[in-house]
């Protein structure tokens, strides 16, 4: 419990930084703490118990939870009621996290290490967002076909735990849970906060009207006349201004427009991740 306090200015600042709400920073923190009292409760009556009222191994169940409510968030993104008590669904989703590796230790009989090895996939939910999301812009501006983007998330993700359960039924996984979450949880959790924070894909028309020509001329000059970046041209910016309109114009295919600035986002991806 210590730990979340000690915590706590550093995420009412950050909260601050990216205009969240610090009442509902405060909430969760409270909620967060009454859960684990009931766990420091619980766990003289259900021995099992006591492993989660260690913070590292609560604070892995913080992450992972954060990222399913993420998904949940997107899923349920039309609910104002979901989205108006986001603090109260995480804490749920801790306490039920927190019951889905008790039942899979006691059911399936597996360690806590091989539950967080099992639940895995649930890494991959910030990616399948963005590829859902994405699919749907493209389908529309390929096909003019309105593709059901919600319910292809669910379905890759579902088809990514039978193919993990697949994969791991050959040949077993192990891996230990601090090399799963250093690698996979806690960059998937970064992801999902930039998604949540930086991620949009429909942006407002800039009204900018000299400063985008260098990306844009950037992007006519390597898709309408194939020539080289550094090679056969060079522009103000270098390739900081010409990558993520090559990823996008790459998927979507060049047309002339200033579409490709919605993935302006990818420079703060990879600032994260670098940092």
């Amino acid at each position: 419990m210590l730990s979340i306090l000690s915590a706590t200015g550093f995420f009412l600042i950050i909260a601050t930084v990216f205009g969240v709400d610090n009442d509902e920073v405060i909430r969760v923190i409270f909620l967060l703490h009454m859960l684990l009292l009931l766990l420091f409760y619980l766990k003289y009556k259900i021995p099992d118990l006591r492993i989660f009222s260690n913070s590292l191994y609560f604070g892995r169940v913080i992450v992972m939870s954060f990222i399913l409510l993420t998904g949940m968030l997107f899923v349920f993104n039309s609910s104002g009621k979901v989205l108006n008590n986001s603090s109260i669904l995480f804490v749920f989703i801790v306490a039920l996290l927190l019951g889905v590796i008790l039942l899979m230790k006691k059911i399936l009989r597996i360690s806590f290490n091989e539950a967080f090895i099992y639940l895995s996939p649930l890494a991959l939910i910030p990616l399948y967002i963005f590829i859902s999301i994405e699919s749907l812009f493209y389908f529309k501006l390929k096909q003019d076909l309105f593709i059901p983007y919600k319910w292809v998330y669910i379905g890759i993700l579902m088809l990514s735990f039978l193919i993990f359960i697949g994969v791991n039924f050959i040949k077993p996984i192990k891996v230990k849970s601090s090399t799963l979450f250093s690698v996979l949880y806690v960059p998937s959790a970064l992801f999902s906060f930039l998604l949540l924070t930086v991620y949009s894909p429909i942006i407002e028309q800039s009204k900018d009207l000299f400063e985008l020509a260098n990306p844009a001329i950037s992007q006519l000059r390597i898709y309408s006349f194939n020539e080289i970046p550094f090679v056969d041209f060079m522009s103000s910016h270098m390739f900081s201004e010409q990558f993520y309109g090559l990823i996008y114009n790459f998927l979507f295919g060049f047309d002339g427009s200033l579409d490709f600035v919605v993935y302006n986002f990818l420079y703060i991806i990879i600032a994260y991740f670098i940092m």
